[in-house]
């Protein structure tokens, strides 16, 4: 069953947003959709400081420095409410 987590809007002038009709639920399936993204990426993160041994694993690092890297965008692109949480998580 494929449920959308998150309406996409198509903006034809700069107040389609502020007339289009979004719900608290839309609001908040976002906000759930990026706090579960940067969770299964530090998992992702942590599973692969698992996996490095002493040789041979360059690529593990390279894959481990991507996903940090992409921790820190998703959480400049967060709310401060998502940073907060994010923060008092860690």
């Amino acid at each position: 069953m494929d449920l959308p987590l998150k309406k996409k809007f198509k903006r034809k002038n700069k107040n389609d947003y502020v007339n289009s009709k979004v719900s608290l639920s839309d609001c908040v399936f976002d906000m759930i959709d990026k706090l579960v993204y940067y969770n299964v990426i530090q998992a992702e993160i942590a599973t692969l400081y698992e996996m490095i041994r002493s040789e041979d694993t360059g690529h593990i690092y390279t894959a481990i420095n991507v996903l940090t890297h992409r921790l820190e965008e998703i959480k400049r692109d967060m709310s401060p409410e998502e940073q907060t949480y994010i923060t008092l998580r860690e």
